[in-house]
């Protein structure tokens, strides 16, 4: 080989640091979470043919190696670039594109090659980049999310270059040349990671994915020309054409630009066509033939193609379909002015707040003095003002508590607003129900959480007009609290009271099991210690179970998996990443050699495998509109008290966005799996147990505490119509098959359109299922982690 060529390898990445290639060599193992490289129109970092000498001339002319000399030595001196940014907060103008090209050399200098993708680098790297970045141009904190998503794309860019121009390129003519990286790099990469990024991409699994991606871009029909400005640049010269800022953002006229070259001209045919429809529907629009709804513009018309759910085209990256069709466009600010009218608006509400509270300690003090005034004409007279009868009644003096605990509290301590004067006045009962009371601490979440102290008025609720007859409810009144922002139990909605500290001396429904009362101890109304039914059923149908080994025959698939398994040391663990949309959280699932071996050998599944199970499905169906998902861990008895469970699962109703969302719960307790389904809104329930039990006791009682806090939060009162579905299952014939079985029911279920009608009408098959169907859940579920493992 020709010594030039080493020179040549040392330097072919030189000039094009900055410049990402078409995608046809992305990563393909980067998912869309990982802000990967769209293949269908809008790459705004692409440099296409903008570095051409001119028409005449094929030779392509580089801006060569980015290495940032004058924003590093400004940095140096003190002086800090400015960052405009657009209404998309992309950055733009002279210091955004500094700042671009800083973050491009951070990401090649700094970052690992031999990581897979994005969410594997580590963290103190990126915030290494991060911190760079903020210490040389003016950011706030919240630019930190757009500086990291353009870091990892770079970053990814960075290495398909290297992919394409280097390793392909000398692998097969000069394959020693791979034994070290670029000169230049030598520095930043040690000969290990480097000899280990190189391996990944002569893999057979790489090539063959390599050519699907190709395969996918060679569908982008209308390529871009806007180069290294992106969307932010045309948007910039289109401001100085016009010698103002732009109102309105037209997609269509951005695209049409994106696609001509400098003399204005759209030379490819296809988008040239795409330009001539966009022409005739604005024309359409104009002239009041069809109208623009939505996404459905006129770029989107033209096209031919609705709006995919990633990026939106036309715009630029980072840009998603609810930020550009559902948020209003701020106007374009600089760093400094937008910090500075934060302050601006602070300082305003600071100086409300500081009115506020000398308004509400005005009121305390003047309904003070009148309350002052009420116990003393009750002492005096037996009768009240504003509100108390004003029938002569016998004297009658409140216990010493009562008088200092029904004056408000001192006007600093005040944090929500009481009752009128009229309503705030406490009239004693008369002497002939004071038998019915007695002293009381009320709890909320645990025995230990005591938020008030009250008294007891009776045992039930059916005169409470706040909640229908309940016997797990008693009638309290209200005469301390310790925790003013503690949430009611039950909402007094007639009076939009939802916090403790909001009905002092009123009378609410509060349930026993959270109420100290000696009467109630020694009338024996507390929660029952006895060992709930169900669960006595369950242990007598767990006894009833074959515990012979049934001959489940391993799947080619699943064979495989189990061969792997051996050369798998004992504590070897998997990471495997979990979308947020699925559990309301991102979180990282890892499952560990056992984990595996349990799914292989028809084992008993724990909560790993569930969770990647739901996490699959929702990948290979998309998540449905119907249908949340609740992490087992939350929910489970691992979780902590029945309160934990309950709160957990509060929050989760708080994440779901539609009334009629099903939650999905796949609930375990012991060793036994059920499937759980709730639609909050509705107080619906629907509960499939494979081994047909009834309703545990258990799993009500936590849901229940849920409903009410959720309702509480909503200022509900109709909690108590709870609606029961249990309908029969498919009965499991072993112990372990639990797991399996509740997949089974969600996979069925989420493929249905119509829920509560397959619940109803559908699901009453008895029969177990047959190894072929079971065999068709594992299968799915090795397939889809084969690519973490291998």
């Amino acid at each position: 080989m020709d010594p030039q060529d080493d020179d040549e390898f040392d330097s072919l990445v030189d000039n094009s640091d900055d410049h990402p290639e078409d995608n046809s060599d992305d990563h393909p193992e980067d998912n869309s979470d990982d802000h990967s490289e769209d293949v269908s129109d809008d790459h705004p970092e692409d440099d296409n043919d903008d570095h051409l000498k001119d028409a005449n001339n094929n030779e392509r002319k580089t801006r060569g190696k980015a290495i940032c000399k004058e924003v590093l030595k400004a940095s140096s001196e003190g002086r800090n670039y400015e960052v405009e940014y657009n209404r998309f907060g992309r950055a733009m103008g002279k210091g955004g594109t500094k700042m671009n090209s800083m973050i491009g050399m951070l990401a090649r200098t700094t970052l690992p090659l031999n990581k897979p993708h994005w969410k594997k680098v580590p963290v103190e790297k990126k915030n290494k980049i991060w911190n760079e970045i903020k210490n040389t141009f003016k950011l706030s904190n919240s630019s930190k999310t757009n500086v990291l998503k353009e870091a990892g794309k770079t970053w990814r860019n960075w290495k398909t270059r290297m992919t394409k121009d280097l390793i392909y390129e000398y692998k097969d003519v000069a394959p020693q040349l791979l034994e070290k990286p670029p000169k230049d790099y030598i520095n930043y990469y040690s000969p290990e990671d480097w000899k280990g990024f190189v391996a990944t991409r002569l893999t057979p699994e790489w090539e063959e994915l390599r050519k699907r991606k190709q395969a996918s871009q060679a569908q982008n029909k209308y390529p871009h020309r806007t180069g290294r400005g992106g969307y932010a640049l045309i948007e910039q010269n289109m401001e100085k054409e016009l010698g103002r800022e732009l109102t309105e953002y037209d997609r269509s006229e951005m695209w049409k630009r994106a696609r001509m070259n400098n003399k204005g001209e759209v030379i490819d045919e296809e988008a040239r066509e795409v330009v001539q429809r966009i022409e005739k529907y604005k024309k359409k629009v104009a002239d009041g033939e069809i109208m623009e709804e939505g996404s459905n513009d006129v770029l989107t018309m033209a096209l031919g193609t609705p709006e995919h759910g990633g990026r939106v085209r036309g715009v630029g990256s980072h840009v998603i379909l609810r930020q550009f069709f559902h948020t209003p466009a701020p106007r374009r600010l600089t760093q400094k002015k937008s910090s500075v009218d934060e302050d601006a608006r602070y300082k305003d509400l600071e100086d409300k707040w500081r009115q506020s509270e000398d308004k509400i300690n005005k009121l305390m003090a003047f309904i003070q003095s009148q309350q002052s005034g009420v116990f003393e004409s009750q002492h005096a007279f037996g009768s009240g003002v504003g509100g108390a009868s004003n029938t002569p009644q016998a004297p009658y003096a409140p216990p010493p508590h009562s008088q200092a605990t029904y004056a408000p509290p001192p006007p600093s301590q005040a944090t929500y607003a009481p009752p009128p004067p009229s309503q705030a006045a406490y009239t004693p009962p008369p002497l002939s129900q004071a038998h019915h009371e007695n002293k009381c601490k009320l709890c909320i979440g645990s025995i230990n959480n005591i938020v008030a102290e009250g008294t007891l008025i009776t045992i039930n609720c059916t005169e409470l007009r706040t909640v229908k007859s309940n016997p797990r409810y008693c009638r309290v009144r209200i005469d301390v609290v310790h925790q003013k922002d503690a949430i009611l139990p039950k909402a007094v909605t007639r009076k939009g009271y939802t916090l403790v500290g909001q009905v002092i001396g009123y009378e609410v429904a509060w349930p026993k099991k959270f109420v100290l009362c000696e009467k109630l101890q020694r009338d024996q109304f507390s929660p029952s210690t006895q060992q709930p039914r169900e669960s006595r059923l369950t242990r007598e149908q767990v006894t009833q179970l074959t515990q012979e080994p049934i001959t489940v025959p391993l799947t080619p698939t699943l064979n495989c998996l189990k061969k792997l398994m051996t050369r798998w040391t004992d504590g070897r663990v998997v990471e495997i990443p979990s979308q947020k949309r699925v559990f309301g959280f991102p979180n990282v699932v890892r499952l560990m050699k056992y984990d595996i071996e349990n799914l292989c050998n028809y084992d008993m599944l724990g909560e790993n495998e569930i969770q990647l199970m739901l996490d699959e499905q929702v990948h290979t169906n998309g998540l449905n509109h119907l249908y949340a998902f609740m992490h087992p861990a939350l929910i489970s008895t691992t979780a902590g008290t029945d309160e934990v469970r309950a709160d957990n699962l509060f929050k989760r109703f708080l994440q779901m966005s539609l009334e009629t969302q099903f939650l999905i719960c796949p609930w375990k307790i012991n060793t036994h799996w059920m499937l759980v389904l709730i639609q909050p809104h509705t107080h619906s329930v629907a509960f499939l147990d494979p081994m047909n039990s009834h309703f545990r006791e258990e799993i009500r009682d936590i849901i229940i505490m849920a409903f009410d806090k959720y309702h509480s939060y909503l200022c509900k009162t109709d909690t108590d119509n709870s609606k029961l579905c249990v309908p029969k299952c498919p009965n499991q014939t072993r112990p372990t098959e639990c797991g399996y079985y509740i997949m089974k029911f969600a996979k069925e279920l989420i493929s249905k359109p119509l829920p509560k009608q397959y619940l109803r009408r559908e699901m009453k098959r008895t029969t177990p299922y047959t190894a072929e169907e079971i065999n068709d859940l594992r299968d799915e579920w090795a397939e889809s982690i084969f690519q973490y493992l291998t």
